[in-house]
């Protein structure tokens, strides 16, 4: 099941969700006491994984990647990959926009047009699970939890952990386990983040941090003020 991220239509307390059921994708309101079951697509095959951005379902099938719109019916073969290599991985990045698990390794960013806009991850064997917090993506291979800045698609971290088989983004709190454990995964307050950036003259990376945090709940003035900072050590970076 996948709850689409940019609903095509959101009146209060329902969530739009896509239920895949044998070849078929279900598409269906649930709201505090009901399943309302709006369409649904046929689809080649049973999906290995999923994820829904508004109309577009982007699914893996068991030798190739497809992304449906469940609205017309149309279906648009993206990319084919070997299942006895390849763990088959669909993650929701942006609007209209999924990262795939790819061959030879790769994460590969595909949109709803069937092009890719980045450039892939190179994010090496044995990849378990995918999440995405802006504007990194943390990687859950065999034995380590590697962080990529879906900016410069560069490595920024890697932790041991040993046995994780599940990792996502749950609300804005990541949370990642194995057969016997669950932990949390808490970033680094942002300040810090934003100054080791900068100590490494990553301006633009600096600048991005500082802007997502500003959703995050920083006022309009606190903004108003780290912007101006940021501009300022900018233009001394610069020159």
């Amino acid at each position: 099941m996948s709850i689409t991220r940019t609903p095509t239509y959101t009146p209060v307390h329902k969530l739009e969700v896509c239920i895949a059921k044998r070849r078929q994708l279900l598409i269906c309101h649930v709201t505090d006491d009901k399943i309302i079951q709006l369409r649904d697509v046929s689809v080649p095959e049973t999906p290995a994984a999923m994820a829904m951005d508004g109309e577009f379902a982007c699914i893996a099938l068991s030798s190739k990647y497809v992304v449906v719109n469940t609205e017309s019916g149309y279906a648009q073969d993206l990319f084919p990959y070997d299942s006895s290599t390849t763990i088959p991985l669909v993650k929701r990045i942006t609007k209209e926009e999924f990262l795939l698990g790819g061959p030879s390794a790769l994460g590969m960013f595909v949109t709803t047009a069937g092009i890719s806009e980045r450039p892939p991850l190179q994010w090496g064997e044995n990849v378990v699970s995918v999440a995405y917090s802006h504007p990194y993506i943390i990687v859950l291979s065999s034995d380590y939890l590697t962080v990529y800045s879906i900016l410069d698609q560069q490595l920024k971290q890697r932790l041991t952990f040993q046995g994780g088989s599940c990792l996502d983004n749950f609300d804005g709190k990541m949370y990642v386990a194995s057969s016997d454990i669950i932990c949390a995964l808490l970033p680094v307050p942002w300040e810090k983040q934003v100054q080791a950036l900068l100590s490494d003259k990553k301006v633009t990376e600096a600048l991005e941090l500082a802007k997502y945090s500003n959703r995050a709940g920083l006022s309009k003035e606190q903004f108003r003020n780290v912007s101006l900072s940021l501009l300022g050590i900018r233009l001394s970076v610069s020159y």
